[in-house]
C-alpha cells in the first residue's frame, strides 16, 4: 500500500516536472528569449531574427541590410546583402 503511494507520488512529480519544462520552452519560443546577451557578427547571406531591443550596427559604409517583417506573427528578420554587421542583443544593445 505504501509502495503504491510512493510510486504514484513519484510519477506525479516526474509528470509535473515534464509539463513545467515544456511550458517554459514553449513560452520562450513564442515570446523570444530576450534575456540572452549577444554580439553576433553577420556577413553576406546571414539571416537572424530581430527581437525587441536589438540593435544592428553596420561594420562599414558599404553594408546593405534587408529587413523582412512578417505581419501575421509580428516577427522581423535581417539579412546581410553586402558587407557585414553586428547584431547586438540584451546588455550589448544598451548604450
Amino acid at each position: 500500500m505504501i509502495r503504491k503511494k510512493i510510486q504514484t507520488l513519484t510519477l506525479s512529480i516526474v509528470l509535473a516536472t515534464l509539463f513545467i519544462g515544456c511550458g517554459e520552452e514553449s513560452n520562450e519560443h513564442v515570446f523570444g528569449d530576450t534575456s540572452k546577451d549577444a554580439a553576433i557578427t553577420m556577413s553576406i547571406g546571414d539571416e537572424q531574427q530581430v527581437l525587441a531591443g536589438d540593435v544592428i550596427e553596420p561594420n562599414s559604409a558599404s553594408t546593405r541590410i534587408e529587413v523582412e517583417h512578417i505581419i501575421d506573427d509580428d516577427t522581423k528578420y535581417v539579412t546581410i546583402l553586402s558587407g557585414s554587421a553586428t547584431l547586438l542583443r540584451g546588455s550589448y544593445a544598451v548604450k
